[in-house]
Parts: structure tokens; C-alpha cells; sequence
């Protein structure tokens, strides 16, 4: 009876040795078709990605199919049952520990694919919204010395972009809102980013609101959403 259960752990080993190193050379299959067919970085990721999920079943699988052979030596062969037991349980405690590394190695994957579908966007939208404003708010700046410059010569300042010496950053729209000889005001926002905006006035105008309802304070000063 003991023999028969021995034989029977030492198959089943073996067994599940087989599939694991099939599934991992599956896996590596796939990994070359994406790897030929990926482009740039996304070879490398599925380089990475794949190379890392197909190595480890085969090598788990490897250590078992090595335990199930020398579980069923320990039936077959006489004198070296002992020895035979061991480098199964060697085997064994190998492949556990490559699971247990496995387990690691999918958690920190999934995470950082988390991350990168949720962090990573959000960051990269923030940093082109700031840079859009950023546009939006030179543009002002240069309105500024454009109208000064405008006034110095007519004595006022202009009500339409078309009188100035004024060209603005490509995807940014100025507005100028109010203009006569005592001052001026004007918004501007960006095509990407069109719910956010920039606002300035100087002088006695109103100062106007920026896209979400804010309004300069300080005269030249723009101020932006």
C-alpha cells in the first residue's frame, strides 16, 4: 500500500510537471508572436511580461516532473529509497519556492499595471492641461506689450487682435473683451483644454472671468484657472 500511494504522488508530479512546461512553452509561443509582430517599447514590455510567465511554469514544471521520478524510484529501485525521497522533497521544496515567487511576480505586474492605467494617465493629463494654460497665459503676456505698444503710438488701445503686432501660440484663442484709451481686458484658453482659461484686464476695465469663473485682481496680472 505504501509503494502504490508513493507511485500514484510520483505520477501525479509528473502529471502536473508536463502541463506546467507545457503552459509555459504556450506562453513563450505567444510572447515571440507578440515579440515579432510588437513595435518599440511594446516589444520590450511583452518581452518582459511574456519572458517572465513562460520561464517560470516551465522551470516549476521541470522540478516537478524531477520529484515525481524520484518519488517513483523510491518503488522501483531498492537500497536508495532515502535518497530517492530527499531529492524528491528537494525538487518539491524548489518548485514551491519558484510558485511563491511567481505569486510575488504576478501581484507586482498586476500592480503596476494598475498604476499605469490609472496614475500614469492622470499625471500625463494634468502636466498637457498645465502646459496648455501655460500657453494661454504667454499669450496674454505678449497682448500686453503688444497693447502697450499700441498705445503709445494711437494713444489707445486696440479692440481687435488684427490692429496689434500680435501673434499668438498655435491651439490658444485670445479674446480681447473691452479696450478703449484707458484700458483693456482679455481671456484666452486653449483648444485642448477649453473648460480652463486665462484672464487679464489693465486700467479701468472690467476684469473678466476665466472659463470657470475666476477674475484677475492685479492689473497685468493674469490669472488662470
Amino acid at each position: 500500500p505504501e509503494n502504490d500511494i508513493i507511485r500514484a504522488t510520483g505520477s501525479r508530479a509528473r502529471m502536473w510537471g508536463r502541463v506546467s512546461v507545457i503552459g509555459g512553452a504556450l506562453v513563450a509561443v505567444v510572447g515571440l508572436v507578440e515579440l515579432v509582430s510588437g513595435e518599440g517599447g511594446d516589444r520590450i514590455i511583452g518581452l518582459i511580461v511574456y519572458g517572465s510567465l513562460a520561464v517560470v511554469p516551465i522551470m516549476i514544471g521541470l522540478h516537478f516532473l524531477k520529484s515525481g521520478k524520484a518519488l517513483e524510484a523510491v518503488v522501483t529501485t531498492e537500497g536508495d529509497d532515502i535518497y530517492h525521497l530527499l531529492d524528491s522533497i528537494e525538487s518539491l521544496g524548489t518548485a514551491l519556492l519558484f510558485q511563491l515567487e511567481a505569486v510575488v511576480l504576478w501581484v507586482l505586474l498586476m500592480a503596476l499595471g494598475l498604476v499605469t492605467t490609472t496614475a500614469i494617465p492622470s499625471f500625463a493629463t494634468d502636466l498637457r492641461e498645465r502646459a496648455y494654460q501655460g500657453a494661454a497665459r504667454a499669450d496674454l503676456k505678449d497682448l500686453a506689450a503688444a497693447q502697450e505698444a499700441s498705445h503709445a503710438s494711437a494713444g489707445a488701445y486696440a479692440r481687435d487682435l488684427g490692429q496689434l503686432d500680435f501673434s499668438g501660440r498655435g491651439g490658444v484663442r485670445v479674446t480681447i473683451v473691452s479696450a478703449d484709451r484707458d484700458g483693456w481686458a482679455a481671456t484666452s484658453t486653449h483648444r485642448g483644454a477649453a473648460l480652463l482659461g486665462c484672464a487679464i484686464f489693465v486700467g479701468d476695465a472690467v476684469p473678466p472671468p476665466t472659463p470657470v469663473g475666476q477674475r484677475p485682481e492685479q492689473r497685468g496680472v493674469p490669472v488662470c484657472d
